[in-house]
């Protein structure tokens, strides 16, 4: 593992939540628990994390929901959560993937299930982050070419139609004028 991380952890069983924070702290990890969605949602908003731990049955918002509303905030939409529940039915780990989780653990979970996929899915992401900014300098250094290409082929242009207008100038000073263009464009 390169660095620590940044993990939120939503769940309203308070023993569940210290497990969680201490099995992941004593990696390095930075984690922050909070009871209820709502507060979850406001935790991410303001500090954004690099992996969301997610409950389903929670009696304010059921992660399901709380993972729809993050998966539609532009800003949180890429986090990976992992869905935490002692649901242990298919059709409920089935409904986890369609709202936006990447992962699912059965409670009581192994602690190093939790580990392994909570550091499986931060590396994945740190990936996916190092790709986007790739694609972004990519994306700049081909505007910059474009750019450069254009500018060229431009002077160039301006270059042959000086030169073109000097030998068929007249008059001395409109000459001299060309000149001093064909110059500059050199």
């Amino acid at each position: 593992m390169d660095a620590p991380g940044n993990i939120l952890a939503i769940d309203d069983n308070p023993a569940s939540l210290q497990m969680l924070v201490s099995i992941l702290s004593e990696r390095g990890h930075k984690v922050r628990a909070v009871t209820s969605g709502q507060m979850g949602l406001v935790a991410a908003r303001t500090a954004m994390p690099e992996v969301i731990l997610l409950d389903i049955t929670i009696p304010d918002v059921n992660g399901y929901e709380i993972c729809r509303i993050l998966k539609s905030d532009a800003n949180l939409s890429d986090i990976p959560v992992i869905f935490i529940s002692a649901l242990d039915e298919t059709l409920d780990k089935v409904e986890a993937f369609p709202s936006g989780g990447v992962d699912y653990i059965t409670k009581p979970f192994q602690l190093e299930e939790v580990v392994v996929r909570v550091e499986n899915h931060l590396n994945l992401y740190r990936l996916y982050l190092k790709s986007q900014e790739l694609a972004k300098m990519e994306e700049r250094q081909r505007i910059a070419r474009d750019l450069h290409d254009a500018v060229n082929q431009t002077l160039f242009s301006a270059s042959v139609m000086a030169e073109t207008l000097q030998m068929t100038a007249t008059d001395k000073s409109t000459q001299n004028g060309l000149n001093r263009i064909y110059q500059l464009i050199q």
